[in-house]
């Protein structure tokens, strides 16, 4: 029987079997003998596809079919066991976002790449032209992802959120089916405004922790956001209006002192980008916003005081 590597990386690349389906794949291989129709795919001499049949072949000392993918990169084979993998099994659109999460760090570097490849065109144009970048070359790594996975950017935004909370019951349920990607979002939001009113209620934070409160309702997404805006790399991905909306709702509950820059950002980086429709949209966003505040601050002024000793 010939002798193949594993590569980690590839081998966790794909959730495992739970007990039962390896047992049943046993069961298969040693009753009905290997199928010739599914061959163990390698790669340099590494497993690309079939590390359980592999393994149950080696157990048992039955020769396996063995075919030899022709990629040049390791991302190439990532990308094509990931394609394998959507393609083979009946998934839910929740197991679909979390196999296709795996393609972020491919298609992201395939967003830098071709961002970088940009950039140097840019140079190469005579400063009189005004050509841009066209827009084929760019890589919207959300939209690419959700398109891989046969999903809205809506629904798979909403699937990630699930996949990436801490909340275990209801990311349970909506793995099972038991709960739609709509609802167990809602649920978690609900949750998360739950323990902000209560955290609100029983603690009196001082000025400095207020502070970090603050910080800590900016999202990891709108901090990186408000750092890529400075950057050429953001245009690669901030196409959405809903990213716009929520970067600006973000960094206005924010500390302005730290966000700021980004939140002038966001609005520059708006222009010949957004319709007026759009743009109305936020700006009456924003609007509400400060007009709360303004509100809570004429309150405030009404607050009966003690008097000072």
């Amino acid at each position: 029987m010939r002798e193949l590597k594993i590569d980690p990386e590839l081998k966790d690349l794909l959730p495992p079997l739970t007990n039962e389906e390896y047992k049943q794949l046993e069961k298969n291989i040693k009753e009905n003998g290997f199928d010739r129709n599914f061959p163990i795919m390698e790669w340099h001499g590494y497993i690309a596809d079939g590390h359980n049949r592999y393994s149950i072949c080696k157990k048992h000392n039955i020769e396996p079919v063995i075919g030899t993918l022709a990629y040049d990169t390791k991302e190439e084979v990532m990308e094509w066991m990931l394609d394998i993998q959507l393609g083979r099994r009946n998934l839910s659109p929740i197991q679909r976002i979390a196999i296709t999460e795996k393609y972020r760090p491919i298609y992201e570097k395939q967003a830098r790449e071709n961002q970088s490849k940009a950039g140097g065109d840019k140079k190469s144009l005579s400063q009189n032209s005004s050509k841009a970048v066209d827009p084929e070359n760019k890589i919207d790594v959300r939209a690419k992802l959700a398109e891989t996975a046969g999903v809205s950017t809506d629904t798979y935004s909403k699937g990630k959120k699930i996949l990436d909370s801490n909340n275990e019951e209801v990311k349970e349920k909506v793995l099972s089916g038991e709960m739609s990607i709509n609802a167990g979002y809602n649920k978690i939001r609900e949750n998360t405004k739950q323990k902000e009113n209560i955290s609100n209620e029983t603690t009196t934070p001082s000025q400095a922790t207020q502070k970090e409160t603050l910080k800590l309702q900016i999202s990891e997404e709108t901090k990186q956001i408000c750092a890529d805006l400075k950057t050429e790399k953001t245009k690669e991905y901030l196409d959405s209006i809903w990213d716009y909306r929520v970067a600006i709702i973000e960094c206005m509950n924010a500390d302005f002192e730290m966000y700021y820059d980004g939140f002038v950002s966001i609005l520059n980086d708006m222009e010949n980008r957004v319709t007026k429709r759009e743009l109305n949209e936020c700006i009456k966003n924003a609007e509400n916003i400060v007009e709360k505040m303004l509100s809570a601050i004429e309150e405030a002024k009404n607050i009966t005081t003690k008097t000072e000793e």
